[in-house]
């Protein structure tokens, strides 16, 4: 079995404190794609499910309740009870079967 070795995008929101400003941020860039290239050639990693729940297993260790990947996001009047923290976990997990398809689709997996 073969599979692409890559350089993946998949971006989130993100405060930049140096900047004071919103700016895209590369959350695949935090991944060893090249170690789940080796967990997939070493059949560790067999399957859709088991990609899944590895890639979400990464993505909670890291971005999971982290403040420096935190923003606060609201309605545009400024009502102050419609702000809510959102971290960058939160922004992964509903994208999360659209950041797998796309690392099988861009690494050329097949299982």
């Amino acid at each position: 079995m073969k599979v692409k070795n890559v350089k993946l995008t998949y971006n989130i929101l993100n405060y930049d404190w140096n900047a004071h400003e919103v700016r895209n941020y590369n959350v695949l860039a935090h991944l060893d794609l090249d170690k789940i290239r080796k967990k997939i050639l070493k059949k560790e990693i067999s399957n859709y499910e088991e990609l899944k729940t590895y890639l979400r297993n990464e993505f909670v260790y890291v971005f999971w309740c982290r403040s420096e990947f935190e923003i606060i996001v609201g309605d545009l009047s400024c009502r102050e009870d419609t702000f809510e923290k959102i971290d960058g976990w939160r922004q992964i997990e509903m994208n999360l079967d659209l950041i797998v398809n796309y690392v099988i689709t861009e690494m050329r997996i097949k299982f």
